[in-house]
């Protein structure tokens, strides 16, 4: 988690460096490479068809019983395919992509060029996430932590000479070289250890495990998850466009989302990140049969992240004025869009971790269904009724419109459907107490841009407060548990 959060931070400097190089003029290339970004983001689930959840809830299993190297090759041979055939079909698919997402105007610039670098992107980026997600799995933390601040420092250094061209294709090539560099590193010592580990002889798979069931439900959920982001982006030009906005100033309005869309999706990565590091622990636990045990190692960093989340939310509300003043070109939408942003990804961080726990109950279906909700009410209200005649067309524009059904997708999700998918809805355990709390307490973030830095910080502090004055958020389970971890190197110095 540190070296997450080392990587996060250098993210969080390398949008506000890359967006202040930019500046006004380079608006428009700043949106089209938002856009890529979640073009990109949306189609890599497809390409690895849920291998990496595979990899990441059953690498320690098949580690164990030497099959390992098997599954790896055939993993690998299944992305090369669909990778390569994705690739070229959105080659193909060039015309309408700089038309209708892009909204490239044909008499400036080709869509080809930058079609063609989001398309290496993608099989960079998936091969990416599976060695990530396979490193997980064999618990190779330290690995995942190397793998993930190197690829961070690269992307500042790199991205930061691309914003210097003012080319949105040079910052999505820099963008799959800094990604690519570190993958081919670290996958090369995945497979050296999962050699020195086969066995000469290799089974099918046990029967007991579906995974191909699994790694279905499991696609479905990263393309709503990745679809949820795709319709925040897309969504705001194509309102603007729907509007009649000229091509650069629909360019600059995904631009000017994207900014505080960025600061604040930057809260949910690290909360996935943390839920995704307990996950393979609690898996293996599970395998083993020790569901309680499984369900208290899963919860228990919920609750830490989900403090931390409100923390961070709290922190950003505060900041948005140096933010601002950082990148006056933005300092508008940062002062109004910022909070509620932040509320609808802390809802997003533990809708995460909602679809997390229904993994490891091997029913990714309800993770599944909680997505499908949240990106069918978004899309809902963002997309139904004509713009100009919808009654918060005369208060809300492009940008405030999809905030709006981004909040609503995500928090029907969350706070009415989760608790009826996956617990009791009335019998509120001191387990997800402070999850629901915590959820409670985001509503906060949404209140009008005047008041919400004097209401949200306070509320969401207070409710952490409350939280541990009543022994809800560190418990004595983990008080015990941080002593004994305390006590471990004393009592391997006595022993030795």
């Amino acid at each position: 988690m540190p070296a997450v959060m080392l990587a996060r931070a250098l993210a969080l400097v390398r949008l506000i460096l890359v967006a202040r190089i930019l500046g006004e003029g380079g608006k428009g290339q700043y949106g089209i490479y938002q856009q890529a970004l979640v073009l990109m983001n949306w189609l890599v689930p497809i390409v690895m068809f849920g291998l990496g959840d595979v990899a990441e809830r059953y690498a320690s299993r098949f580690e164990r019983e030497g099959r390992l190297a098997w599954w790896v090759r055939r993993h690998a041979l299944r992305l090369a395919a669909t990778g390569l055939t994705a690739a070229a079909l959105l080659l193909a698919a060039t015309p309408w992509a700089s038309r209708d997402i892009f909204h490239l105007d044909p008499s400036v610039a080709s869509g080809w060029p930058l079609l063609a670098t989001c398309a290496a992107a993608i099989i960079v980026l998936a091969l990416y996430q599976y060695v990530a997600a396979l490193l997980r799995g064999m618990r190779a933390y330290v690995a995942v932590a190397a793998m993930e601040v190197a690829s961070a420092i690269l992307l500042l250094i790199l991205s930061t000479l691309a914003a210097l061209r003012g080319s949105a294709v040079g910052l999505v090539y820099m963008y799959a070289v800094s990604v690519g560099v570190p993958m081919l590193f670290f996958a090369g010592l995945a497979w050296a250890r999962i050699n020195t580990t086969a066995t000469p002889t290799t089974a099918a798979a046990p029967r007991t495990v579906h995974l191909s069931r699994f790694a279905r439900w499991a696609l479905l959920r990263l393309l709503l998850m990745m679809s949820f982001g795709f319709l925040s982006v897309w969504g705001v030009g194509h309102l603007a466009a729907q509007a009649g906005w000229p091509s650069r100033d629909v360019q600059e309005a995904q631009a000017e989302y994207a900014i505080p869309y960025r600061m604040a999706e930057l809260l949910s990565y690290i909360a996935i990140t943390a839920w995704a590091s307990t996950y393979a622990i609690a898996a293996k636990f599970w395998a083993h049969g020790q569901t309680r045990r499984a369900s208290a190692e899963l919860f228990r960093v919920g609750r830490f992240g989900a403090a931390a989340l409100a923390l961070m939310a709290a922190a950003a509300v505060i900041c948005r004025s140096p933010i601002a003043w950082l990148l006056p070109a933005y300092a508008d939408v940062l002062y109004t869009l910022l909070p509620p942003m932040a509320g609808v990804f802390v809802w997003y961080g533990l809708l995460a971790f909602s679809s997390t726990y229904a993994d490891l109950r091997e029913t990714p279906h309800r993770g599944a269904w909680l997505w499908g909700a949240a990106v069918a009410a978004q899309a809902a209200v963002m997309l139904l009724g004509n713009p100009e005649s919808a009654p918060i067309a005369d208060t809300l524009g492009p940008r405030e419109r999809v905030v709006v059904a981004s909040a609503v997708g995500v928090g029907l999700a969350l706070l009415i459907l989760a608790p009826l998918v996956l617990w009791r809805p009335l019998r509120l355990t001191a387990t997800a107490a402070p999850l629901a709390l915590v959820a409670l307490s985001a509503l906060s973030l949404f209140v009008p841009a005047d008041l919400v830095g004097w209401i949200a910080p306070v509320v969401m502090v207070a409710v952490l407060l409350l939280l541990q004055s009543m022994g809800l958020l560190i418990r004595r389970s983990d008080r015990r548990r941080w002593r004994r971890w305390r006590a471990a190197p004393a009592r391997a110095t006595l022993t030795t």
